[in-house]
């Protein structure tokens, strides 16, 4: 598991700028790309997320959705980042049903 320290250093944003309130868009998206980490390759439930961050369940789950998003749209910052967390890409594939 990559801890929010490790991935601090690899995305270059300050540990205290991923845990706290600030919307600059880099930072959110690195901020909820560490969210969908957690919560899809390491199975937090997004209540553990939300407490951890402290932050609302519906702020963690539509960060998630956000990045869900981004992923089914090949978006290359989302692309770097998946990089950065290890996850693999066979797993993060979206079908459409």
């Amino acid at each position: 598991m990559i801890e929010i320290k490790e991935y601090s250093e690899k995305v270059k944003i300050q540990e205290s700028d991923l845990l706290g309130k600030s919307r600059r868009s880099h930072i959110a998206l690195c901020r909820e790309m560490y969210w969908f980490y957690l919560n899809k390759a390491q199975k937090y439930t997004m209540k553990h997320i939300a407490y951890k961050f402290n932050r609302s369940q519906s702020t963690i789950s539509s960060g998630i959705k956000c990045v869900s998003g981004l992923i089914e749209m090949n978006h290359f910052k989302v692309s770097d980042s998946i990089k950065i967390l290890d996850i693999k890409n066979d797993f993060i594939v979206m079908k459409k049903k």
